[in-house]
């Protein structure tokens, strides 16, 4: 016999104050919430036909959506190769650092760097996740700051979960796998004096403790560089390239468009890059061409699905590194420096 759609509500309503009140994972108004409970209808309506003791059910249920969350220390890889100079204390939250692996590896490389901190999470595929959040802009930073390079490999990266090698998202694997850390090749001039009166790890200094700032930081601005810095990430490991595009632009747009910003959206991205980067007249105006011309390619894809070439998703990224690192490198209420 089917369940009642008063009894069903009076089930479903015990849930709903269970998640309202107490439940770690999910929140009364977000759509795990009304997912949820669409399944819920269906999953009730077939057990009570069943013959299940739907109170005993619901109070199962119930149950798992209020289990505490639990804290999973973990190491997870920023690179397979490489190694760097210095190591970087970012702390915040997750008690982050940044340090270099032991090694050789059997290839007689560097071992690389890894990330590690804590997690609270209630189960392990959750704690998997928000590790993998963590990691993506510490990962964005560093390629915009010049601390990391990316050639594709057919290795193979886990993160380490309270001691215990566990499997990341195949998407995510793809671009930790082909990262390297390094010394920055494209020292200013203070840097190279530093580097070369002080060492590499001088150079690296004022390179790290930004990154780390801006991890670190709970200012708005830094949650938008991090933002834009877990969206270069996605558009590194993007196997299409109109989606790499797609994806660089949506992280130039997230640091330099303001939100309210609606009219000709285009137009205002073009200024606002040609005036972050360029430093001379001529280079705006190329700058404004390349922005024109890429964001054309975006929109061809976004639209229609057109093959976009490999060569336009290198330049988008570029570009959008280029636009990350100087706005990292303004001045604002990050501090830390």
């Amino acid at each position: 016999m089917a369940i009642g759609d008063a009894e069903q509500g009076r089930l479903l309503g015990q849930v709903l104050d269970a998640i309202r009140g107490r439940s770690s994972i999910t929140d009364k108004g977000d759509l795990e919430t009304i997912l949820f409970l669409e399944a819920s209808s269906t999953l009730i309506e077939s057990l009570s036909g069943a013959g299940w003791d739907m109170d005993r059910v619901t109070s199962r249920v119930s149950e798992r959506l209020l289990m505490p969350e639990k804290e999973y220390t973990f190491s997870a890889p920023l690179g397979l190769r490489g190694k760097l100079p210095v190591e970087v204390m970012i702390g915040g939250p997750h008690r982050l650092k940044i340090t270099n692996k032991r090694g050789p590896t059997k290839e007689s490389e560097d071992a690389g760097v890894e990330l590690s901190g804590c997690v609270s999470a209630v189960i392990e595929y959750r704690a998997v996740e928000k590790v993998e959040t963590v990691v993506k802009p510490v990962v964005g930073l560093a390629l915009a700051l010049g601390m990391a390079e990316y050639w594709p490999s057919e290795r193979h990266a886990d993160v380490l979960l309270n001691g215990e090698p566990t499997p990341l998202h195949p998407a995510f694997d793809a671009v930790i796998s082909g990262m390297r850390l390094k010394t920055p090749e494209d020292l200013n001039d203070l840097e190279a004096r530093r580097a070369h009166k002080e060492g590499a790890s001088a150079a690296l200094e004022l390179r790290a403790r930004r990154l780390a700032a801006v991890m670190r930081s709970p200012s708005a601005r830094s949650a938008e560089l991090r933002n834009a810095a877990g969206l270069l990430f996605d558009a590194v490991g993007a196997r299409e390239g109109g989606l790499g595009i797609a994806l660089a632009f949506m992280s130039m747009e997230a640091v330099l468009l303001e939100r309210k910003a609606k009219n000709d959206r285009v137009a205002l991205l073009r200024e606002a890059v040609a005036y972050r980067v360029g430093a001379v007249a001529e280079e705006r105006t190329k700058l404004r061409k390349t922005v024109k011309d890429l964001y054309d390619l975006r929109s061809d894809f976004v639209h229609t699905g057109v093959a976009i070439p490999e060569s336009k998703r290198r330049e988008a990224l570029r570009l959008a590194l280029d636009v990350l690192r100087r706005e990292v490198f303004i001045p604002d209420d990050i501090g830390a420096l």
